[in-house]
């Protein structure tokens, strides 16, 4: 009479570390100790109460808050064939005293260091108020005298009088739903007819057997929901009128009531699973990106699903988790469907749990980091790196919308489909602006390495192949021969070679004489050709009395003297001693000849006016 429904276990006989849910024999006291007891201290307790009776022999033991007796027998508190009496022995703290004497308000009491404490609404009894037992949906109003009657009731008679005294509870205990969700208790769909009939299915099964109360304890499910699984984001009104003092008792009895004892889900919910009720974008690092290069970075949003109650939900390693989300882009200024998306539509699904075990180690070292980042596991998240998806941008905008949604709901629902701004970056070095066919959008393109690109966020530089003559980065260019020098040409968003060092040709043409950008080079002469000016002449063979080291032509014979004559360097002087030879059709063929024996000239030979001055030779005097 008066006992709470409490959850816990009272040590048997079995043996020490071991509980039973009964002891194994009467209980004669219950006694409250402000520190732990040694197994001297409890023997000597024991030997105490051999040779007295019940809290008289501890009454005056150093640390002992209270004592109840129940060995004594009294004629005045007799009920249902044995007495009980409550002794309270108290050696200097005052014990917690039930303030309520009803069952409508809380439980208001004093600790042992005579602070207020407040409980929540709970039956029970109290000791201490007149030694009267408090009952539910009684307190401490009601006769004494109708108690003792209804001991004296045979069970049909009392039951016939009393019905609430027949109303067990139901208890759903060690169900399992190995691979699925709801350990005990499954419900297909919302249910919401019934839910506006005021039932609740958790707690229906009580009606059908004339109980006060549903148990659902020690259920496993290998999914979601290890006590009961609603197909469905959302509880009845009925239900979570029910729910709400699922963790305890009610202060008065108010209808059905649910009670739920370590039940347990391997993927979410221990008690209770309901399908998602909204998509959350997760904070990695401390935050969620929103700036990205279009068209080169990927989407980087890690999505999580909540149910109805607030649980993150995730898969298990025999229950994934099945939910797939999309993600699509849009321009700021409109919604879209996915069939209006300006990008592909991706669709993500949530990794399962042997692939964090099994994927590869550079996979598993991200999938960690992410872990320590935000606090919970990979497989509650779904980052769209596993389908890259990139952006583009409006013309003329730097926003655009990214949404995200729940697969197989209706688009546009509250919770399960959020949008995201995100920024437009400018594209970087060694990357392109490109605009789309309609030229209503722009992202970027990755240069290779190749290529480069003079301006990146310039619409008519576009990724442009090296020249023969240079060395590119995917970025920039540099000329390949030292001394080479390239211009920009903003306008055409080309680079131009403008000057080759001595001993080069600058070439710029194709053999057609066009320009030809890809054939841009500085071509060095070879050892036996020089060229006069690179820029502008070709690479020329040295005449048969010159020595080239491909840059320049020097005459054989010291003192002769060299003259530009168009893009070729012409013997125009030799010393005295040479004849020269120079036709003006044959240039390969110039040459200061020295005079056999015999002969002399004396003056030197010089080149002019076409012809050539002080070649007479003299015949020497014998």
């Amino acid at each position: 009479w008066g006992i709470a429904l409490g959850r816990g276990y009272v040590g048997s006989s079995a043996g020490v570390g071991q509980t039973g849910y009964l002891a194994g024999s009467k209980i004669d006291d219950v006694r409250i100790w402000r520190s732990v007891r040694s197994a001297q201290d409890l023997a000597s307790s024991r030997a105490l109460h051999a040779r007295s009776e019940g809290c008289v022999s501890v009454e005056n033991a150093t640390g002992l808050v209270a004592c109840w007796d129940f060995s004594r027998r009294s004629d005045e508190n007799k009920v249902g064939g044995f007495g009980v009496e409550a002794v309270m022995v108290v050696e200097e703290y005052p014990v917690p005293v039930c303030k309520s004497i009803d069952d409508s308000g809380s439980v208001v009491g004093l600790d042992i260091f005579e602070q207020t404490v407040v409980s929540g609404p709970s039956w029970g009894f109290c000791s201490g108020f007149e030694h009267k037992v408090r009952l539910p949906g009684a307190g401490f109003s009601y006769d004494e005298a109708e108690l003792e009657a209804v001991s004296t009731m045979s069970s049909q008679l009392l039951l016939a009088n009393y019905p609430g005294c027949g109303h067990v509870p139901v208890s759903l205990r060690s169900n399992t739903a190995a691979t699925g969700h709801g350990g005990a208790l499954y419900q297909g769909d919302c249910d919401d007819a019934q839910a506006a009939r005021g039932r609740c299915m958790m707690s229906f099964f009580s009606g059908l057997a004339g109980a006060q109360m549903v148990e659902y304890e020690n259920n496993t499910a290998g999914g979601s929901g290890g006590a009961a699984f609603i197909a469905c984001d959302h509880i009845g009104p009925a239900c979570a009128e029910v729910l709400e003092q699922v963790l305890g008792l009610a202060a008065e009895d108010s209808g059905k009531k649910v009670a739920m004892f370590a039940n347990r889900a391997d993927a979410y919910g221990s008690e209770i699973g309901l399908e998602a009720e909204r998509v959350v974008l997760e904070p990695v690092g401390g935050e969620i990106r929103t700036k990205y290069v279009p068209g080169v970075d990927a989407l980087d949003i890690f999505v999580s699903l909540r149910d109805g109650m607030g649980q993150r939900i995730q898969g298990s390693a025999l229950a994934p988790n099945l939910n797939i989300i999309s993600t699509r882009v849009c321009t700021l200024t409109s919604y879209c469907t996915r069939e209006e998306s300006i990008t592909p539509v991706a669709f993500h699904s949530f990794p399962p749990e042997a692939e964090e075990a099994q994927g590869a180690p550079e996979q598993q070292e991200e999938e960690d980091d992410d872990e320590a980042a935000s606090g919970f596991p990979p497989s509650a998240l779904v980052t769209t790196l596993r389908q890259p998806q990139h952006v583009q941008c409006e013309v003329n905008s730097s926003l655009m919308m990214v949404f995200v949604d729940l697969v197989g709901r209706p688009s546009g629902v509250d919770g399960l489909e959020i949008g995201l701004p995100v920024e437009c970056l400018p594209c970087r070095a060694g990357q392109s602006r490109t605009l789309s066919a309609d030229g209503t959008l722009w992202s970027c393109v990755v240069c290779a390495e190749n290529e480069y690109v003079v301006n990146p966020n310039n619409d008519d530089h576009q990724c442009t192949k090296c020249p023969e003559g240079a060395v590119c980065n995917s970025s920039s260019l540099v000329g390949a021969t030292p001394g080479s020098v390239w211009t920009a040409d903003q306008y055409a968003g080309i680079y131009r070679l403008t000057s080759c060092p001595a001993g080069h040709q600058l070439v710029i043409s194709n053999s057609l004489g066009a320009f030809s950008h890809d054939a841009q080079m500085c071509r060095a002469c070879s050892e036996k050709q020089y060229i006069v000016n690179p820029n502008t002449d070709t690479c020329q063979t040295c005449c048969i009395g010159g020595l080239c080291n491909g840059s320049a032509m020097v005459g054989l014979v010291e003192g002769s003297r060299m003259e530009v004559e168009g893009e070729r360097l012409r013997i125009a002087e030799c010393p005295s001693g040479y004849t020269l030879v120079r036709d003006p059709e044959e240039p390969l063929l110039d040459q200061c000849i020295e005079c056999v024996d015999g002969t002399y000239t004396l003056r030197p030979a010089v080149y002019g006016d076409g012809q050539v001055a002080g070649n007479a030779i003299t015949t020497s005097l014998s």
